[in-house]
């Protein structure tokens, strides 16, 4: 309810043909030779055979490579074994919250909920195949406490991720939660510069203001310091 992709780009999953993505990535890569791509797609990885195929093409092409996806890949092993020889280098993928309550108040399709407790065994079997996972979390969400920043962090460093971006919710113009936020009159902020995810434009249900801002801040300095104590 918090995403606007699917107002941007509609609600129907559409998918370019391997040809023409084959096509795209040869024009790329004799342009900017020994580059990291970035597929766009919100998730690349739906349509397994496709997918496989996609994979199979790559490998010609010498190409690194990114994109998004969900935790479901962790149970195809050919899959990842076809991702890492085509020059997958990591995958980005919205968790989003590690409370079950967070995340069925967020889905209309209980999905990410479903997988909560595998979380940490898929992030396993996907950095194990020698592909990082990035992932991105919200925090300060309605069923949030002042627990969840200490908890995403504990989550965070016990899964080992490579890396992560963490953020607010932010109500943008098109989404549900933008306006389930109006009708409760806690959006207290329209201006757009201050829309970044990470500056706090609503009221939060179980916290104040300064609390969600100083709460954000205290994950990226305690992963930031704890990183750079470890090099």
């Amino acid at each position: 309810n918090f995403c606007c992709a699917s107002n941007v780009y509609g609600e129907k999953y559409r998918r370019k043909e391997n040809k023409e993505i084959f096509k795209e990535v040869s024009i790329i890569s004799q342009m900017y030779p020994d580059k990291m791509l970035l597929f766009a797609d919100d998730n690349l990885l739906i349509m397994r055979k496709a997918s496989n195929e996609m994979m199979q093409g790559l490998k010609k092409y010498d190409v690194r490579w990114i994109a998004q996806t969900d935790i479901g890949i962790a149970k195809d092993e050919q899959l990842l074994r076809q991702m890492k020889s085509a020059g997958c280098q990591w995958v980005v993928i919205g968790f989003e919250s590690i409370s079950e309550k967070s995340l069925s108040s967020m889905e209309s399709v209980a999905f990410k909920g479903k997988y909560l407790s595998e979380y940490k065994e898929r992030i396993d079997k996907i950095q194990n195949a020698g592909i990082r996972v990035y992932g991105t979390f919200i925090v300060g969400l309605d069923e949030d406490s002042e627990n969840v920043f200490e908890e995403t962090a504990d989550f965070i460093q016990d899964c080992n991720l490579y890396g992560v971006n963490i953020t607010v919710p932010t109500p943008l113009p098109g989404t549900k939660m933008r306006e389930r936020l109006e009708r409760e009159g806690r959006i207290i902020s329209n201006n757009w510069g201050d829309y970044t995810l990470w500056d706090v434009v609503i009221q939060p249900q179980n916290l104040s203001v300064s609390e969600l801002e100083e709460g954000l801040f205290s994950i990226y300095q305690r992963l930031n310091e704890e990183r750079n104590a470890d090099e």
